[in-house]
C-alpha cells in the first residue's frame, strides 16, 4: 500500500525570483501564485498511474498546484482541500471487489466493444471538446463503460480508473474550459489505447 504523502512542517516561501523561475519549469496543474506559503508533499513512493490520477484530480477540481521531481507544491490556504482529495482519491478502489466477467464469449466481446468505443468516442472529443454531437457520443459511451462489470484479465485498479476518468470527464463536459477537456479526453484515450 502506497504511503500517503505529508506536506512539509514549515510553509515554503516561493517569493524569490530563483525558486518562482524553479516553479516556472514545472509541470503546472493550473498557475500556483508567485506570492504567499506553499506547502509541498512528497510523492516519491506513488506509482506513476497514481501521480496521475491524481494530477487529474487536481485539474478537475480547479486546484492550483505545481508537480515537479514527484514534489507536489500548493498554496497553503488550498492545503484542507489537497489533504481531503488525497485522502479519498482512491476509496473507489481499495477495498472494492468487482465481479469478473464469467462469460468469456459474446459478453466479453460486447465489453471490448464498447471499450472500443469509448477510445474513439474520447479521440474524437480530444480534437473538438466543444462538438455537440462528439460530447453526447462521448457521455453516451462513457456511460455504457460505467455500468460493466470488470472485463476479463483486467485489474480492478486499471478498470476503476478507465470507469472515474470517464466519470471525471462527463462530469467536466458541463463547465470546463475545452482546452482542458481536451486534455483530459487526451490521457483516457492514451490509457484505453492499450486495451484497444
Amino acid at each position: 500500500m502506497t504511503e500517503e504523502p505529508t506536506a512539509a512542517d514549515d510553509p515554503v516561501d516561493i517569493d524569490e525570483a530563483d525558486e518562482a523561475d524553479e516553479i516556472g519549469d514545472a509541470d503546472e496543474i493550473g498557475d500556483v501564485d508567485d506570492t504567499g506559503d506553499t506547502v509541498v508533499y512528497d510523492l516519491s513512493e506513488w506509482e506513476p498511474d497514481q501521480v496521475d490520477t491524481l494530477e487529474w484530480a487536481l485539474g478537475r477540481d480547479g486546484v492550483r498546484a505545481v508537480l515537479r521531481d514527484r514534489e507536489l507544491t500548493v498554496r497553503l490556504d488550498q492545503e484542507a482541500r489537497v489533504d481531503h482529495l488525497i485522502d479519498h482519491l482512491f476509496d473507489d478502489v481499495s477495498g472494492v471487489e468487482l465481479a469478473p466477467v464469467v462469460d468469456e464469449g459474446d459478453a466479453d466481446i460486447g465489453e471490448m466493444e464498447s471499450l472500443g468505443e469509448l477510445f474513439v468516442a474520447a479521440d474524437r472529443l480530444a480534437h473538438d471538446a466543444e462538438g455537440q454531437v462528439v460530447r453526447a457520443q462521448f457521455e453516451e459511451a462513457a456511460t455504457v463503460v460505467d455500468g460493466l462489470p470488470l472485463p476479463y484479465g483486467f485489474e480492478a485498479t486499471v478498470w476503476e480508473r478507465i470507469r472515474t476518468m470517464a466519470a471525471w470527464l462527463v462530469d467536466e463536459l458541463d463547465g470546463a474550459e475545452p482546452e482542458l477537456v481536451e486534455e483530459h479526453a487526451r490521457t483516457l484515450r492514451d490509457l484505453l489505447r492499450q486495451f484497444v
